[in-house]
């Protein structure tokens, strides 16, 4: 009896062990903030090139489970554009007997970018320290812009995409990471103004895919554990995006990020 107790024990001990060890490697969440070089050119107000310069924020979190991986990152980041033009950019006589003129001139800006991606993929190639995944992610991106002087005048882009998505780990050792993420649009719904302004908004709908939308972005992370809990990580972001309809929308930024990130 005594000997089957001690059986019983050791099995379920050794189990247990096992698998809080499986769990422990199977479950992130992760949290970070860093700094956005970022520009755009919004032709539904003018075909000016703007540049964005700010403090942006994430949370990056993932699960592996069998050959599954799954994975999710949302970003944040708000500022005010560069102003480099003090004249106007654009006049437009007024078919009126008063003969009025309407000028547009490049004023500050507020732009916020907010996006959030959740993926799913298949381990399809590689081995134990060079593990790739391949499947598809579900992604919603907005770009606003809001002009300080006048904020009736807002302009915004919203859009939700079915991307290919694929992940490549490098499982330096115990302690070091380093992961790849790219994601592409294939298909996907938008939703933009023709011009900007409140007054008389027109927007324009409808599907997007690779003839009026295409984008790339991609992300590697390399990550320190210190322990079985807790880790910290390094990131690069890169997107490059083009959107025509119903006039051209063009966004490339770069992200640095540094964080932190929780296993259970």
């Amino acid at each position: 009896m005594k000997k089957l107790f001690l059986l019983t024990f050791l099995i379920v001990f050794i189990t247990g062990v096992s698998f809080s060890e499986k769990e422990e490697k199977q479950s992130q969440v992760g949290f970070g903030a860093g700094y956005s070089f970022s520009g755009y050119r919004e032709e539904t107000i003018l075909a000016v090139n703007r540049y964005i310069n700010t403090v942006s924020f994430f949370i990056d979190g993932s699960r592996e489970k069998k050959r599954f991986l799954h994975s999710y990152n949302i970003g944040f980041f708000r500022g005010v554009n560069n102003l480099d033009i003090a004249y106007p950019v654009y006049e437009w006589e007024q078919q009126t007997g008063f003969g009025s003129t309407f000028a547009y001139y490049q004023s500050e800006e507020t732009f916020t970018r907010l996006n959030a991606e959740y993926s799913l993929d298949y381990r399809l190639w590689g081995n134990q320290t060079l593990p790739g995944y391949l499947g598809g992610a579900i992604r919603a991106d907005l770009y606003l812009v809001q002009t300080l002087l006048n904020p009736i005048y807002i302009n915004f882009t919203a859009l939700f995409s079915f991307n290919l998505h694929a992940v490549q780990k490098w499982i330096i050792n115990q302690k070091n990471t380093l992961s790849l993420a790219v994601s592409f649009p294939l298909v996907g719904f938008g939703v933009r103004p023709q011009y900007i302004g409140l007054a008389g908004w027109p927007i324009e709908t409808g599907l997007i895919s690779l003839h009026n939308y295409w984008s790339v972005f991609i992300n590697l992370n390399y990550m320190y554990k210190f322990t079985s809990l807790f880790s910290l990580y390094s990131g690069l972001g890169l997107e490059v995006s083009r959107v025509d309809f119903p006039r051209p929308r063009i966004d490339a930024g770069t992200q640095l990020k540094l964080g932190f990130v929780f296993s259970f």
